[in-house]
């Protein structure tokens, strides 16, 4: 369209671009790529338009995932930072996505670099608090990932955090659940085994949990009463697997593995399974 305005031609690509980095068909990402670009070389388009096609367009990289796309990717979250015309949303979501390419980079100093874009979001005044939640679960996992002494009570202390906070959303929260219990199994404290099936079993009673988070929760629960093993706990693991092949929504991927390791259970430990009961 010759008369519509720079605002609306770029708002279009970046609509535009965006919806072909959800559809993801064979092109697709070259096509969303190529509308961001377009925004950013627009020389009438807003700040916050070419920050937001910046940002966009270095998620599209590392979906991509081509030689050089984390690069390019950390440099479009760069230069959104630099940018003093950017909203603080904008340059929030510049600093959790190159964290993340920086993870996905996996260089030296690479963690410590993307722990350190978390922290920037997490004390950015006016950061909402959905980016803080997302900066804190991330930041967690790089601690994760990085494993320096005293990792693991920082990734614990971030997920606590998460799921304490009452403004994170359901996603987030469950996640944060999930992850926690996973930092307790690695610690190995006194207790901690106690504390790592209570974040599965809280995240498989919440209500706003999707079904693959339930699932998964079922399953880490499961390996966890093995870790216990104490009495009752060989049934509570069949139990837990029971449930997922029950689960009409639960991902294959996890039915399978709660198939293969029930009937192990049920094998190794001389118990009849459901079919012979009857």
């Amino acid at each position: 369209m010759t008369d519509a305005t720079a605002e609306q031609q770029s708002n279009a690509r970046v609509l535009c671009g965006f919806t072909y980095s959800q559809r993801r068909q064979v092109g697709d990402l070259e096509r969303a790529i190529a509308d961001f670009t377009t925004v950013i070389d627009m020389p009438d388009a807003t700040a916050e338009q070419q920050a937001n096609a910046r940002v966009l367009r270095s998620i599209a990289y590392c979906q991509r995932g081509d030689a050089g796309d984390v690069e390019r990717a950390i440099a479009d979250c760069t230069a959104v930072i630099d940018m003093l015309d950017a909203s603080t949303e904008r340059r929030a979501m510049a600093r959790i996505f190159r964290g993340i390419s920086h993870g996905r980079r996996e260089l030296v100093q690479d963690e410590a670099c993307a722990i350190a874009d978390y922290t920037a979001v997490i004390v950015m005044p006016g950061a909402s608090a959905e980016q803080r939640a997302k900066a804190h679960s991330n930041r967690g996992f790089a601690y994760g990932k990085r494993g320096q002494a005293g990792d693991v009570e920082r990734a614990i202390a971030d997920y606590t955090v998460v799921i304490d906070m009452p403004d994170a959303n359901a996603e987030q929260r469950a996640m944060a659940r999930d992850n926690r219990g996973f930092a307790y199994g690695e610690r190995g404290q006194v207790g901690d085994l106690e504390c790592e099936i209570a974040d599965y079993t809280a995240l498989i009673d919440m209500p706003d949990a999707n079904a693959e988070q339930r699932a998964e929760a079922r399953v880490n629960r499961s390996v966890a009463y093995g870790k216990r093993g104490q009495a009752g706990d060989v049934e509570f693991a069949i139990a837990d697997y029971d449930a997922i092949i029950a689960m009409p929504d639960a991902p294959a991927e996890q039915s399978e593995f709660a198939r293969v390791n029930r009937d192990l259970l049920l094998k190794l430990n001389k118990l009849p399974s459901k079919k012979k009961q009857k």
